[in-house]
Protein backbone atom coordinates (compact mmCIF):
# COMPACT_ATOMS: atom_id res chain seq x y z
CA UNK A 1 0.00 0.00 0.00
CA UNK A 2 2.98 2.45 0.94
CA UNK A 3 4.10 1.73 -2.56
CA UNK A 4 0.84 2.67 -4.31
CA UNK A 5 0.41 5.92 -2.10
CA UNK A 6 4.22 6.39 -3.25
CA UNK A 7 3.41 6.12 -7.22
CA UNK A 8 0.48 8.57 -6.74
CA UNK A 9 2.46 11.53 -5.07
CA UNK A 10 5.31 11.12 -7.71
CA UNK A 11 2.81 10.88 -10.51
CA UNK A 12 1.18 14.01 -8.93
CA UNK A 13 4.87 15.95 -8.42
CA UNK A 14 5.74 14.83 -12.11
CA UNK A 15 2.25 16.04 -13.29
CA UNK A 16 2.38 19.98 -11.28
CA UNK A 17 6.38 19.76 -12.38
CA UNK A 18 5.44 19.58 -16.31
CA UNK A 19 2.00 21.62 -16.11
CA UNK A 20 2.11 24.62 -17.91
CA UNK A 21 2.67 28.04 -15.94
CA UNK A 22 1.59 31.07 -17.94
CA UNK A 23 2.99 34.51 -17.60
CA UNK A 24 2.32 37.93 -19.14
CA UNK A 25 3.84 41.41 -17.87
CA UNK A 26 3.91 44.36 -19.66
CA UNK A 27 7.48 46.27 -19.62
CA UNK A 28 7.32 50.50 -19.55
CA UNK A 29 11.31 50.70 -19.31
CA UNK A 30 13.48 47.72 -21.08
CA UNK A 31 16.07 45.98 -19.27
CA UNK A 32 13.41 45.71 -16.16
CA UNK A 33 12.49 42.32 -17.13
CA UNK A 34 14.12 41.12 -14.31
CA UNK A 35 12.33 43.18 -11.62
CA UNK A 36 9.03 42.11 -12.80
CA UNK A 37 9.03 38.28 -12.28
CA UNK A 38 9.94 36.81 -8.88
CA UNK A 39 12.33 34.90 -7.89
CA UNK A 40 9.65 31.78 -7.50
CA UNK A 41 8.24 32.41 -11.35
CA UNK A 42 11.41 32.46 -12.53
CA UNK A 43 11.66 28.82 -11.57
CA UNK A 44 8.21 27.83 -13.01
CA UNK A 45 7.21 30.14 -16.18
CA UNK A 46 6.75 28.35 -19.18
CA UNK A 47 4.93 30.44 -21.00
CA UNK A 48 5.77 33.95 -20.75
CA UNK A 49 3.82 36.79 -22.97
CA UNK A 50 5.53 40.11 -23.09
CA UNK A 51 4.44 43.80 -24.15
CA UNK A 52 6.36 46.85 -24.28
CA UNK A 53 10.08 47.57 -24.76
CA UNK A 54 12.76 45.13 -24.31
CA UNK A 55 16.53 44.82 -25.02
CA UNK A 56 19.71 42.94 -24.87
CA UNK A 57 19.40 42.52 -20.66
CA UNK A 58 15.93 40.96 -20.75
CA UNK A 59 16.57 38.14 -23.57
CA UNK A 60 19.48 37.45 -21.52
CA UNK A 61 17.59 37.75 -18.22
CA UNK A 62 14.73 35.00 -20.35
CA UNK A 63 17.72 32.78 -21.68
CA UNK A 64 19.74 32.66 -18.00
CA UNK A 65 17.14 33.13 -15.48
CA UNK A 66 13.61 31.62 -16.83
CA UNK A 67 14.66 27.99 -16.39
CA UNK A 68 11.86 26.00 -17.68
CA UNK A 69 10.68 28.56 -20.09
CA UNK A 70 9.65 27.01 -23.20
CA UNK A 71 7.27 29.43 -25.41
CA UNK A 72 7.71 32.95 -25.62
CA UNK A 73 5.39 35.33 -27.02
CA UNK A 74 6.98 38.99 -28.12
CA UNK A 75 4.45 39.75 -31.14
CA UNK A 76 3.35 42.99 -28.85
CA UNK A 77 7.02 43.96 -27.86
CA UNK A 78 10.02 46.30 -29.17
CA UNK A 79 13.68 45.72 -28.94
CA UNK A 80 15.68 48.69 -28.25
CA UNK A 81 18.70 49.27 -28.84
CA UNK A 82 21.26 48.37 -25.52
CA UNK A 83 25.41 49.28 -25.05
CA UNK A 84 26.80 47.14 -21.97
CA UNK A 85 27.94 44.15 -20.59
CA UNK A 86 24.98 42.94 -19.14
CA UNK A 87 23.40 41.24 -22.78
CA UNK A 88 23.84 37.65 -23.36
CA UNK A 89 27.89 38.11 -24.48
CA UNK A 90 29.92 38.76 -21.33
CA UNK A 91 32.27 41.52 -23.21
CA UNK A 92 31.38 44.93 -23.67
CA UNK A 93 29.02 44.78 -26.69
CA UNK A 94 26.31 47.31 -28.72
CA UNK A 95 23.16 45.64 -29.55
CA UNK A 96 20.84 47.27 -32.15
CA UNK A 97 17.58 47.73 -32.01
CA UNK A 98 14.88 45.65 -33.56
CA UNK A 99 17.62 42.69 -34.06
CA UNK A 100 17.59 39.52 -31.73
CA UNK A 101 20.63 39.50 -30.10
CA UNK A 102 23.64 37.97 -30.46
CA UNK A 103 23.93 34.71 -28.87
CA UNK A 104 20.28 35.40 -27.57
CA UNK A 105 19.56 31.89 -26.33
CA UNK A 106 23.30 30.74 -26.74
CA UNK A 107 24.54 30.11 -22.97
CA UNK A 108 28.11 31.61 -22.96
CA UNK A 109 30.19 32.36 -26.00
CA UNK A 110 32.33 28.90 -26.17
CA UNK A 111 30.47 27.13 -29.06
CA UNK A 112 32.03 23.61 -28.40
CA UNK A 113 31.39 23.41 -24.85
CA UNK A 114 28.48 25.51 -24.03
CA UNK A 115 24.56 24.38 -24.89
CA UNK A 116 21.82 26.34 -25.82
CA UNK A 117 18.17 27.10 -23.91
CA UNK A 118 17.11 23.37 -23.92
CA UNK A 119 13.53 24.24 -22.44
CA UNK A 120 12.50 26.35 -25.47
CA UNK A 121 10.13 25.14 -28.27
CA UNK A 122 8.66 28.19 -29.68
CA UNK A 123 8.96 31.97 -30.18
CA UNK A 124 7.30 34.71 -31.44
CA UNK A 125 8.82 37.62 -32.53
CA UNK A 126 7.83 41.39 -33.52
CA UNK A 127 6.98 42.04 -36.97
CA UNK A 128 8.98 45.23 -36.27
CA UNK A 129 12.26 43.73 -35.87
CA UNK A 130 14.80 43.61 -39.07
CA UNK A 131 17.81 41.36 -38.25
CA UNK A 132 18.68 38.46 -36.29
CA UNK A 133 22.66 38.24 -35.04
CA UNK A 134 24.73 35.42 -35.10
CA UNK A 135 24.29 32.37 -32.56
CA UNK A 136 21.10 33.80 -31.65
CA UNK A 137 19.31 30.38 -31.30
CA UNK A 138 22.51 28.60 -31.84
CA UNK A 139 21.78 25.04 -30.37
CA UNK A 140 18.33 25.11 -29.39
CA UNK A 141 18.25 21.57 -29.64
CA UNK A 142 14.09 21.53 -28.73
CA UNK A 143 12.96 24.73 -30.51
CA UNK A 144 10.48 23.76 -33.04
CA UNK A 145 8.31 26.71 -34.11
CA UNK A 146 9.79 30.11 -34.84
CA UNK A 147 8.12 32.88 -37.33
CA UNK A 148 10.56 35.25 -39.34
CA UNK A 149 8.98 38.33 -39.78
CA UNK A 150 9.14 39.61 -43.77
CA UNK A 151 10.88 42.32 -42.54
CA UNK A 152 13.41 40.11 -41.54
CA UNK A 153 16.98 41.18 -43.97
CA UNK A 154 19.52 39.87 -42.01
CA UNK A 155 19.96 36.33 -40.35
CA UNK A 156 23.24 36.09 -38.74
CA UNK A 157 25.83 33.47 -38.73
CA UNK A 158 25.19 30.02 -37.13
CA UNK A 159 21.93 31.33 -36.46
CA UNK A 160 20.38 28.35 -36.16
CA UNK A 161 23.28 25.97 -35.87
CA UNK A 162 22.16 22.85 -34.48
CA UNK A 163 18.62 23.50 -33.34
CA UNK A 164 17.91 19.52 -34.16
CA UNK A 165 14.15 19.88 -33.90
CA UNK A 166 13.66 22.82 -36.36
CA UNK A 167 11.37 21.14 -38.73
CA UNK A 168 10.78 24.46 -41.10
CA UNK A 169 11.57 27.75 -41.69
CA UNK A 170 9.97 30.24 -43.96
CA UNK A 171 13.03 32.66 -45.02
CA UNK A 172 11.76 36.48 -45.79
CA UNK A 173 11.72 37.85 -49.17
CA UNK A 174 14.14 40.35 -47.98
CA UNK A 175 17.21 38.27 -47.40
CA UNK A 176 19.95 39.21 -48.91
CA UNK A 177 22.66 36.95 -47.36
CA UNK A 178 22.31 33.57 -45.86
CA UNK A 179 25.66 33.37 -43.54
CA UNK A 180 28.01 30.91 -42.66
CA UNK A 181 26.79 27.69 -40.86
CA UNK A 182 23.34 29.36 -40.43
CA UNK A 183 21.32 25.55 -40.28
CA UNK A 184 24.18 23.30 -39.83
CA UNK A 185 22.90 19.81 -38.33
CA UNK A 186 19.17 21.25 -38.37
CA UNK A 187 18.48 17.34 -38.82
CA UNK A 188 15.01 17.67 -39.41
CA UNK A 189 14.47 20.23 -41.80
CA UNK A 190 12.68 18.55 -45.28
CA UNK A 191 13.18 21.44 -47.94
CA UNK A 192 13.63 25.38 -47.70
CA UNK A 193 12.96 27.47 -50.21
CA UNK A 194 15.20 30.17 -51.27
CA UNK A 195 13.22 33.61 -51.76
CA UNK A 196 14.93 35.23 -54.89
CA UNK A 197 16.13 37.77 -53.00
CA UNK A 198 19.00 36.19 -51.55
CA UNK A 199 22.32 36.64 -53.89
CA UNK A 200 24.66 34.60 -51.57
CA UNK A 201 24.45 31.91 -49.98
CA UNK A 202 27.88 31.55 -47.37
CA UNK A 203 30.08 28.38 -46.31
CA UNK A 204 28.61 25.41 -45.10
CA UNK A 205 25.18 26.62 -44.43
CA UNK A 206 23.40 23.75 -45.22
CA UNK A 207 26.16 21.46 -43.75
CA UNK A 208 25.28 18.31 -41.76
CA UNK A 209 21.15 18.95 -42.90
CA UNK A 210 20.37 15.49 -43.02
CA UNK A 211 16.36 15.81 -43.75
CA UNK A 212 17.27 17.74 -47.21
CA UNK A 213 16.08 15.49 -49.90
CA UNK A 214 16.06 17.91 -52.95
CA UNK A 215 17.21 21.59 -52.91
CA UNK A 216 16.90 24.60 -55.77
CA UNK A 217 19.26 27.49 -55.85
CA UNK A 218 17.14 30.12 -57.89
CA UNK A 219 19.46 32.22 -60.48
CA UNK A 220 19.65 35.05 -58.19
CA UNK A 221 22.67 33.69 -56.45
CA UNK A 222 25.24 34.58 -57.67
CA UNK A 223 27.75 33.23 -54.66
CA UNK A 224 28.53 30.22 -52.93
CA UNK A 225 31.08 29.22 -50.05
CA UNK A 226 32.60 26.15 -49.53
CA UNK A 227 30.79 22.73 -47.94
CA UNK A 228 27.29 23.91 -48.47
CA UNK A 229 25.52 21.07 -48.56
CA UNK A 230 28.17 19.03 -47.01
CA UNK A 231 27.26 15.60 -45.35
CA UNK A 232 23.60 15.80 -46.75
CA UNK A 233 23.24 12.13 -47.03
CA UNK A 234 19.60 12.13 -48.04
CA UNK A 235 20.27 14.88 -50.64
CA UNK A 236 19.27 12.91 -54.15
CA UNK A 237 18.97 16.40 -56.63
CA UNK A 238 19.86 19.24 -56.99
CA UNK A 239 19.40 22.26 -58.95
CA UNK A 240 21.72 25.08 -59.14
CA UNK A 241 21.56 28.64 -60.11
CA UNK A 242 22.47 29.69 -63.78
CA UNK A 243 24.37 33.05 -62.00
CA UNK A 244 26.98 30.58 -60.50
CA UNK A 245 30.32 29.92 -62.44
CA UNK A 246 31.62 27.48 -59.97
CA UNK A 247 30.45 24.28 -58.36
CA UNK A 248 31.94 25.73 -54.96
CA UNK A 249 34.67 24.23 -52.39
CA UNK A 250 33.36 20.38 -51.53
CA UNK A 251 29.50 21.65 -52.22
CA UNK A 252 28.21 17.98 -52.24
CA UNK A 253 30.98 16.42 -50.05
CA UNK A 254 29.57 13.20 -49.04
CA UNK A 255 26.36 13.26 -50.55
CA UNK A 256 26.20 9.32 -50.81
CA UNK A 257 22.51 9.75 -51.96
CA UNK A 258 22.83 12.64 -54.60
CA UNK A 259 22.16 10.83 -58.43
CA UNK A 260 21.22 14.36 -59.78
CA UNK A 261 22.66 17.70 -60.17
CA UNK A 262 21.78 20.36 -62.18
CA UNK A 263 24.50 22.50 -63.50
CA UNK A 264 24.73 26.12 -63.97
CA UNK A 265 24.31 27.30 -67.75
CA UNK A 266 27.61 29.46 -67.37
CA UNK A 267 30.13 27.19 -65.26
CA UNK A 268 33.34 27.04 -65.26
CA UNK A 269 34.97 25.29 -62.42
CA UNK A 270 33.77 22.44 -61.16
CA UNK A 271 36.07 23.13 -57.70
CA UNK A 272 38.17 20.72 -55.42
CA UNK A 273 36.18 18.02 -53.79
CA UNK A 274 32.98 18.85 -54.97
CA UNK A 275 31.59 15.81 -55.53
CA UNK A 276 34.15 13.85 -53.11
CA UNK A 277 32.35 10.40 -51.92
CA UNK A 278 28.98 10.82 -53.72
CA UNK A 279 28.71 7.24 -53.73
CA UNK A 280 25.20 6.75 -55.80
CA UNK A 281 26.25 8.99 -58.65
CA UNK A 282 25.93 6.80 -61.65
CA UNK A 283 25.97 9.31 -64.37
CA UNK A 284 27.88 12.70 -64.65
CA UNK A 285 28.11 15.27 -67.67
CA UNK A 286 30.60 17.98 -67.49
CA UNK A 287 29.50 20.90 -69.54
CA UNK A 288 30.98 22.05 -72.58
CA UNK A 289 31.37 25.02 -70.75
CA UNK A 290 33.70 24.24 -67.78
CA UNK A 291 37.46 24.66 -68.30
CA UNK A 292 38.89 23.07 -65.08
CA UNK A 293 38.23 20.35 -62.75
CA UNK A 294 39.73 20.89 -59.19
CA UNK A 295 41.23 18.48 -57.22
CA UNK A 296 39.62 15.28 -56.13
CA UNK A 297 36.00 16.63 -57.82
CA UNK A 298 34.70 13.35 -58.35
CA UNK A 299 37.26 11.24 -55.31
CA UNK A 300 35.22 8.42 -54.27
CA UNK A 301 32.45 8.25 -56.76
CA UNK A 302 32.29 4.67 -56.61
CA UNK A 303 29.24 4.32 -58.56
CA UNK A 304 30.11 6.48 -61.78
CA UNK A 305 30.18 3.78 -64.86
CA UNK A 306 32.05 6.40 -67.41
CA UNK A 307 33.09 10.15 -68.24
CA UNK A 308 33.66 12.42 -70.98
CA UNK A 309 35.95 15.05 -70.40
CA UNK A 310 35.17 17.83 -73.29
CA UNK A 311 37.87 19.71 -75.01
CA UNK A 312 36.72 23.11 -73.28
CA UNK A 313 38.90 21.88 -70.59
CA UNK A 314 42.22 22.92 -70.07
CA UNK A 315 43.07 22.54 -66.65
CA UNK A 316 43.34 18.95 -64.37
CA UNK A 317 44.10 19.07 -60.75
CA UNK A 318 45.27 16.14 -59.12
CA UNK A 319 42.94 12.87 -57.79
CA UNK A 320 40.38 13.72 -60.11
CA UNK A 321 38.50 10.73 -60.44
CA UNK A 322 40.63 8.86 -57.55
CA UNK A 323 38.82 5.96 -56.16
CA UNK A 324 36.17 5.55 -58.81
CA UNK A 325 35.95 1.79 -59.24
CA UNK A 326 33.02 1.71 -61.30
CA UNK A 327 34.64 3.80 -64.46
CA UNK A 328 34.65 1.18 -67.12
CA UNK A 329 35.37 4.35 -70.03
CA UNK A 330 37.09 7.33 -70.48
CA UNK A 331 36.76 9.58 -73.06
CA UNK A 332 38.96 12.83 -73.90
CA UNK A 333 37.23 15.05 -76.43
CA UNK A 334 39.45 16.61 -79.20
CA UNK A 335 41.12 19.92 -78.88
CA UNK A 336 43.10 22.13 -80.38
CA UNK A 337 46.29 19.66 -79.92
CA UNK A 338 48.13 22.24 -77.85
CA UNK A 339 46.52 20.78 -74.32
CA UNK A 340 49.38 17.67 -73.40
CA UNK A 341 47.74 17.25 -69.40
CA UNK A 342 45.00 14.31 -68.59
CA UNK A 343 45.31 15.49 -64.72
CA UNK A 344 48.11 14.82 -62.07
CA UNK A 345 49.18 11.93 -59.79
CA UNK A 346 46.45 9.51 -59.06
CA UNK A 347 43.88 11.33 -61.22
CA UNK A 348 43.10 7.50 -62.18
CA UNK A 349 44.03 5.90 -59.17
CA UNK A 350 42.26 2.44 -57.56
CA UNK A 351 39.96 2.90 -61.13
CA UNK A 352 40.04 -0.37 -61.16
CA UNK A 353 37.03 -1.12 -63.67
CA UNK A 354 38.81 0.81 -66.76
CA UNK A 355 38.50 -1.05 -69.86
CA UNK A 356 38.59 1.51 -72.31
CA UNK A 357 40.25 5.26 -72.26
CA UNK A 358 39.29 7.26 -75.93
CA UNK A 359 41.90 9.91 -75.91
CA UNK A 360 41.47 12.08 -79.04
CA UNK A 361 44.78 14.09 -78.13
CA UNK A 362 46.99 14.72 -80.98
CA UNK A 363 49.81 16.15 -79.09
CA UNK A 364 50.30 12.82 -76.71
CA UNK A 365 50.03 13.72 -73.55
CA UNK A 366 52.80 13.28 -71.00
CA UNK A 367 51.58 10.50 -68.13
CA UNK A 368 53.45 8.24 -65.82
CA UNK A 369 51.86 5.24 -63.92
CA UNK A 370 51.16 7.33 -61.06
CA UNK A 371 48.51 8.61 -62.34
CA UNK A 372 46.91 5.18 -62.82
CA UNK A 373 47.58 3.76 -59.34
CA UNK A 374 46.72 0.43 -58.86
CA UNK A 375 44.84 0.29 -62.34
CA UNK A 376 46.43 -3.23 -64.62
CA UNK A 377 46.70 -0.64 -67.42
CA UNK A 378 47.54 -4.05 -69.26
CA UNK A 379 43.98 -4.86 -69.12
CA UNK A 380 43.09 -1.30 -70.82
CA UNK A 381 42.27 -1.29 -74.69
CA UNK A 382 43.24 2.61 -76.03
CA UNK A 383 42.12 4.42 -78.86
CA UNK A 384 44.00 7.71 -80.49
CA UNK A 385 43.73 9.91 -83.27
CA UNK A 386 44.94 8.07 -86.79
CA UNK A 387 47.43 10.95 -87.05
CA UNK A 388 49.39 10.34 -83.27
CA UNK A 389 48.57 6.49 -83.53
CA UNK A 390 52.39 5.90 -84.20
CA UNK A 391 53.69 8.44 -81.41
CA UNK A 392 51.42 6.38 -78.95
CA UNK A 393 53.00 3.25 -79.70
CA UNK A 394 56.25 4.84 -79.17
CA UNK A 395 55.43 6.34 -76.21
CA UNK A 396 57.03 4.81 -72.70
CA UNK A 397 54.29 5.01 -70.80
CA UNK A 398 50.88 4.58 -73.25
CA UNK A 399 52.52 1.73 -75.11
CA UNK A 400 52.26 -0.78 -71.99
CA UNK A 401 48.57 -0.44 -72.72
CA UNK A 402 46.78 -3.64 -73.69
CA UNK A 403 46.56 -2.40 -77.21
CA UNK A 404 46.18 0.76 -79.15
CA UNK A 405 43.55 1.48 -82.17
CA UNK A 406 42.63 4.23 -84.16
CA UNK A 407 39.37 6.14 -82.79
CA UNK A 408 37.27 5.30 -85.97
CA UNK A 409 35.32 8.81 -87.87
CA UNK A 410 32.16 6.88 -88.37
CA UNK A 411 30.04 4.79 -86.31
CA UNK A 412 29.04 2.44 -88.59
CA UNK A 413 25.78 2.36 -87.36
CA UNK A 414 22.48 2.32 -89.62
CA UNK A 415 19.97 4.40 -88.46
CA UNK A 416 16.20 3.97 -88.23
CA UNK A 417 12.91 4.68 -86.26
CA UNK A 418 9.81 2.69 -85.63
CA UNK A 419 6.39 3.44 -84.16
CA UNK A 420 7.59 2.05 -80.53
CA UNK A 421 10.69 4.09 -80.50
CA UNK A 422 10.81 8.00 -81.22
CA UNK A 423 13.74 10.42 -80.50
CA UNK A 424 13.32 14.04 -80.34
CA UNK A 425 15.53 16.34 -78.75
CA UNK A 426 14.91 19.14 -76.03
CA UNK A 427 16.12 21.96 -73.96
CA UNK A 428 18.02 19.90 -71.53
CA UNK A 429 18.69 16.47 -74.28
CA UNK A 430 17.19 13.91 -75.56
CA UNK A 431 13.78 12.39 -75.50
CA UNK A 432 12.94 8.63 -76.53
CA UNK A 433 9.47 7.83 -76.67
CA UNK A 434 8.63 4.26 -76.06
CA UNK A 435 6.02 2.24 -76.25
CA UNK A 436 7.70 -0.33 -74.34
CA UNK A 437 8.63 -0.30 -70.82
CA UNK A 438 11.99 -1.71 -69.23
CA UNK A 439 13.95 -1.51 -72.37
CA UNK A 440 17.79 -0.45 -72.23
CA UNK A 441 18.28 2.68 -73.63
CA UNK A 442 21.79 3.80 -74.83
CA UNK A 443 23.70 7.01 -76.42
CA UNK A 444 26.82 7.18 -77.72
CA UNK A 445 28.83 9.99 -79.14
CA UNK A 446 30.06 9.42 -82.86
CA UNK A 447 33.39 7.91 -81.40
CA UNK A 448 31.05 5.11 -80.59
CA UNK A 449 31.77 5.84 -76.67
CA UNK A 450 28.71 4.84 -74.80
CA UNK A 451 27.85 8.01 -73.03
CA UNK A 452 24.37 7.55 -71.09
CA UNK A 453 22.25 4.27 -70.38
CA UNK A 454 18.82 4.69 -69.01
CA UNK A 455 15.82 2.17 -68.90
CA UNK A 456 12.43 3.21 -71.28
CA UNK A 457 9.04 3.84 -69.60
CA UNK A 458 5.55 3.68 -71.67
CA UNK A 459 6.00 7.39 -73.07
CA UNK A 460 8.97 9.61 -72.47
CA UNK A 461 11.88 9.26 -71.39
CA UNK A 462 14.79 12.14 -70.87
CA UNK A 463 18.18 11.84 -70.88
CA UNK A 464 20.60 14.59 -70.30
CA UNK A 465 23.63 15.02 -72.81
CA UNK A 466 25.75 17.74 -73.19
CA UNK A 467 24.82 20.59 -76.08
CA UNK A 468 27.17 20.55 -79.51
CA UNK A 469 27.10 17.32 -80.32
CA UNK A 470 26.00 14.42 -82.68
CA UNK A 471 24.22 11.26 -80.72
CA UNK A 472 23.23 7.69 -81.53
CA UNK A 473 20.52 6.57 -79.26
CA UNK A 474 19.90 2.72 -79.58
CA UNK A 475 17.31 0.54 -78.54
CA UNK A 476 16.85 -3.03 -79.40
CA UNK A 477 17.97 -3.47 -82.14
CA UNK A 478 16.79 0.01 -82.92
CA UNK A 479 19.16 3.63 -83.51
CA UNK A 480 18.25 6.98 -84.36
CA UNK A 481 20.49 9.18 -85.14
CA UNK A 482 20.31 13.35 -83.41
CA UNK A 483 21.78 16.27 -83.39
CA UNK A 484 21.58 17.99 -79.98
Amino acid sequence: MRKFYFLIIMCLTVSMLSASVVKTVTTTLAGTLSTIITVDESTTVTDLTVTGPIDAQDFKFMRDNLTLLANIDLSSASIVAYSGTNGPLSASTDYPANTVPNSAFLIGTQLVTTPGKASLISVVLPNSIVAFADKAFNKCLNLTTLNIPSSVGIIGAMCFQNCQSLASVTLPTNLVIIQNNTFQNCYKIKSIEIPSSVTTINGSAFIGCTGLTSFVIPSTVTSIGSSLFSGCTNMKTVVMSSGLTTSGISTFLNCTSLTSVTLPSNITLIDQYSFKNCTALTAFVIPSTVNTLGQNCFLGCTALVSIEIPSSVTTMSLGLFMGCSSIATLTFQENTGTIASIGGNQSYQDCVGLKEIYLNRKLVPSCQASFFQNVVVGNVKLYVPVASLALYQADPFWKTFQSISVISTSTGVSTQQEDDFKVYTTPSGIEVISTVANELIEVYSTLGVRVATTSTQVGPTYIVVPKGAIYIVRMGGMTSKVIF
